[in-house]
């Protein structure tokens, strides 16, 4: 009863603001508006968070800031005002764990505090298999109790006043099949109703990054200087909060510390604290102890933790062996969130075909969400309390099989990333760590060599264009006081972003990226420095630079090196042998991979002579 009356208090003021508009107003609000956003509001005004699970806390008592930057500008999201006005669209991209759910929340809520807007979320996924993927009639069906012609035209004339914050979450959740159609909706939902204004969040590398209009804010991590004040946040006992800031305080010259930076990972590890103290050296450890932690204790974050019975009579191997078949089927399916039935359905199959696991699917299911909660409700739907789980469970079951099984898997693996944008890293990077010799030798050298493949082909304008936006390449470059040009370079892609373009990733973990890095440098430098309509027409007609007439501070500007290549820019390339570097490029890159796959044969040879002893 309380927490209903703070979120109607909450609300109160800017439902009001809203209310004496027009009668209109009042009659959107009447026909499910005003349900929806204090339906929403509720669902994040108290939440279980994953160090609370079995109590529902005040969102804002633990809510640590999370920081975005756009180019030089830092933020926390607290004065939204101000930015709305600056920033009508932008996207919030942010890798595994790194608060994009948490951030959303925030921004909702501080957006009616505020009464700034009327915040409305759509979760993207949910277009996926959605009868229409109309974003307009969604929105209707999601807000309206009546969704009827009459209430339409209303909400169409309140769409067009721009009094809304549309939170477009989970971009990289979109199957590749539907993501354009979904994308051209979103786009045509944008300039009808442009005066709204637009938030779209994603993971790296899932194809937002250079979306039109949309300016991007990179999630930061936590800054080292600040894990103090998260722990605090989070609500534990003094003495608990002591001992955890003593271990990471001794431990901060290791390299394992860059985990602690990531939301996610530190939460686990406060969670896991009681039962492993020390710091694991890599990531796979730190799911390995939350694992180890969810099955022995039912909160491993107070001194009353106490364990919790299991129905299901499994002991932790058959637990954690059954998840490891269950998160293989669903993450090389797609499927990150379950309904029940979907669950039991997995369950079923696994019974099926793995004799000695004797359960009941019923009794399974209530210890994983009950006793042990590694499958959190969400609405009506169930998922793991980070996607990252499910990877490296999967990735854990591929480990532990046979050579030509791994094969088998790595290759559909490679096979559903055809399908599907959202590519999951964290699964690569788990696979890397604890089956780096397959791993590299049935998925990474093959796709290394398609991607080698591909490059090679680059001989022409619309080629080096694709070539260009495989790699996420932008331009870069500002101009001084007299209107010259200055400082071209590839501030988009290679670096701090390139590490999440797929191709990249690969030959990062290869460990061969420099000479694709190298290559695109030098390619870079023979762009013209003088910005002549001949070959930066696009760049002065995007950015309207023949109207400047005043160069009194130096401008920096950024485009899409797909979206500003013309014929004339690419035959100056060409001349200045810019293909000849991709071809020399391709063939280092061969001859790299030729060193990797000898190195692979001496290893798996060298483990052949140890069993003769």
């Amino acid at each position: 009863m309380q927490s209903k009356l703070e979120v109607t208090n909450l609300i109160s003021p800017i439902i009001s603001i809203y209310k004496a508009l027009s009668d209109e107003w009042n009659n959107l609000l009447d026909e499910g508006l005003y349900t929806y956003t204090h339906s929403q509001l509720s669902k994040y005004y108290y939440v279980n968070t994953f160090l609370h699970r079995w109590e529902k806390i005040k969102f804002t008592n633990v809510y640590y800031p999370i920081k975005s930057k756009y180019k030089e500008l830092e933020t926390d999201f607290t004065d939204l005002d101000d930015l709305f006005k600056e920033y009508q669209y932008f996207s919030l991209v942010g890798k595994a764990g790194s608060g994009k759910s948490t951030l959303v929340k925030h921004i909702f809520i501080q957006c009616l505090k505020q009464k700034l807007k009327l915040p409305i979320l759509i979760e993207l996924r949910n277009l996926n298999k959605a009868d229409t993927k109309s974003l307009k009639e969604y929105i209707s069906k999601k807000i309206l109790t009546n969704n009827v012609k009459p209430n339409q035209n209303i909400l169409e004339r309140a769409l067009s006043e721009g009094k809304f914050l549309f939170i477009l979450d989970g971009y990289d959740e979109l199957f590749s099949d539907s993501k354009h159609e979904i994308r051209t909706e979103i786009e045509e939902f944008i300039d009808l109703y442009f005066n709204n204004c637009f938030i779209i969040t994603s993971r790296p590398g899932a194809g937002i990054e250079n979306f039109p209009r949309f300016y991007e804010f990179r999630i930061l991590d936590i800054d080292a200087k600040e894990i103090p004040s998260f722990i605090k946040k989070m609500k534990i006992d003094e003495e608990r909060e002591r001992r955890i800031n003593d271990a990471i305080s001794n431990n901060l010259d290791k390299g394992i510390m860059s985990y602690l930076r990531n939301p996610l990972l530190l939460s686990m590890f406060i969670l896991s604290f009681e039962n492993h103290p020390e710091i694991p050296s890599k990531k796979s450890a730190f799911y390995r102890n939350v694992f180890d932690t969810l099955y022995s204790k039912h909160d491993g974050i107070t001194k009353s933790s106490f364990p919790r019975e299991k129905t299901s009579s499994l002991d932790r191997e058959e637990f954690e062996e059954l998840l490891q078949y269950f998160s293989y089927i669903t993450f090389f399916n797609g499927e990150y969130t379950f309904i029940e039935s979907r669950i039991i359905e997995v369950f079923q199959i696994i019974k099926k075909k793995v004799s000695h696991l004797n359960f009941d699917s019923k009794k399974l299911f209530f210890d994983l969400r009950v006793p042990i909660s590694i499958l959190i409700k969400d609405g009506y739907e169930f998922k793991f309390p980070h996607r990252s789980m499910q990877e490296y469970f999967a990735a854990k079951f591929i480990s532990s099989l046979k050579p030509n099984q791994k094969e088998t898997a790595y290759s559909r693996y490679k096979n559903l990333l055809i399908q599907s944008e959202d590519i999951g890293f964290g699964f690569w990077d788990i696979s890397y760590e604890i089956d780096k010799y397959s791993f590299t030798k049935y998925f990474l050298l093959p796709k290394a060599k398609e991607i080698i493949t591909y490059f090679s082909k680059v001989n022409s304008l619309k080629s080096f264009q694709d070539f260009a936006k495989t790699l996420s390449l932008s331009f870069s470059f500002a101009q001084n006081k007299k209107g010259e040009i200055l400082n071209i370079s590839f501030d988009s892609g290679i670096g701090r972003q390139f590490i999440y373009v797929e191709e990249f990733k690969i030959f990062s973990l290869l460990g061969i990226e420099k000479i694709i890095h190298d290559t695109i440098e030098l390619i870079y430098k023979q762009f013209p420095t003088k910005l002549t309509p001949e070959y930066y027409e696009y760049i002065i007609d995007v950015f309207e630079l023949n109207k400047i007439k005043d160069y009194s501070e130096i401008s920096r500007y950024s485009a899409t090196l797909t979206e500003m290549m013309n014929e004339k820019l690419f035959d100056l390339l060409v001349k200045k042998e810019a293909l000849k570097k991709i071809e020399v490029m391709c063939v280092n890159l061969r001859k790299s991979i030729v060193k990797i796959n000898k190195s692979i044969e001496n290893q798996n040879q060298n483990i052949s002579d140890l069993l003769e002893f």
